[in-house]
């Protein structure tokens, strides 16, 4: 769809209009990806614990998500910025550029092997990363030369890309508060099976087993209370965040406007 919209405003001649909407969908993109990467490893593991229970936010799968939702941010920019490329650029142009994805994708696996001793599978999403970063930068590139022969020299504002210094603030602080609310929601968890499994071992009469029901329904509601406070608080912090942006970010909001305006009288 993206490819499809750069395409024919490209190939009518109108060069502003396609360097602002690839402004603005880098821009969306990057919003969305970054409230991923705030929030996703603050919320990995309860997102895995509800879903899935005790058996898989056990293992390694919780960490495997936090790693995930920093990737969808560059997952997200290399997917506009590509299907820019591929709207815009020639033969010769495309064959230049399979060139350069081969270095990309050597950095991918040498930051996958260096790094797999230290994060194991974590290690494939980190030279994903590597990766999809490189070929923004390379699509970015391309885009700043098209627009620049073009006679829009300064069409590329990286700067306005990205998200400003008042929202970065927000999600910084409130991710940084959802690690450490996933941090006691995990060791509540882990707390409650503890108690349960001690008392399991150490009590086999009537009392014990009382004493071990009691202890299991004790830990289940920490466990309950914690999440209920995890949950809401991230409900906050997103509204919160969504109110930052729309507070401090009018010009990009009046961009939008303006492009759904343009899009509306063609």
């Amino acid at each position: 769809m993206a490819q499809l919209a750069f395409s024919k405003l490209l190939s009518s001649g109108a060069n502003a209009s396609a360097a602002e909407l690839l402004g603005v969908s880098v821009k969306l993109v990057s919003l969305v990806g970054a409230f991923a990467a705030a929030f996703g490893p603050g919320y990995s593991f309860t997102v895995v614990h509800i879903l899935y229970g005790s058996k898989w936010s056990s293992t390694e799968m919780p960490a495997l998500l936090s790693w995930y939702s920093t990737y969808i941010l560059f997952l997200a920019l290399n997917g506009v910025t590509e299907a820019f490329v591929h709207a815009s650029a020639s033969g010769p142009q495309m064959r230049q550029r399979s060139g350069l994805l081969l270095v990309a994708t050597a950095a991918y696996l040498a930051a996958a092997c260096l790094l797999a001793p230290v994060l194991g599978a974590r290690a494939l999403i980190a030279g994903n990363c590597v990766n999809m970063a490189l070929r923004t930068i390379l699509s970015l590139r391309h885009a700043s030369d098209l627009f620049a022969s073009r006679g829009l020299p300064g069409a590329m504002r990286i700067k306005e890309m990205l998200p400003g210094v008042a929202l970065t603030s927000c999600l910084a602080f409130f991710g940084s508060v959802a690690v450490l609310a996933d941090k006691s929601f995990v060791a509540g968890v882990a707390g409650a099976h503890v108690r349960f499994r001690g008392v399991c071992k150490s009590s086999h009469s009537e009392t014990g087993a009382l004493t071990r029901k009691g202890n299991a329904g004790r830990g289940s509601e920490v466990s309950r209370g914690i999440l209920g406070l995890h949950v809401i608080g991230a409900v906050a912090a997103v509204a919160s965040s969504v109110l930052v942006q729309c507070r401090f970010d009018r010009a990009f909001q009046a961009r939008v406007r303006l492009l759904l305006g343009k899009d509306k009288s063609q």
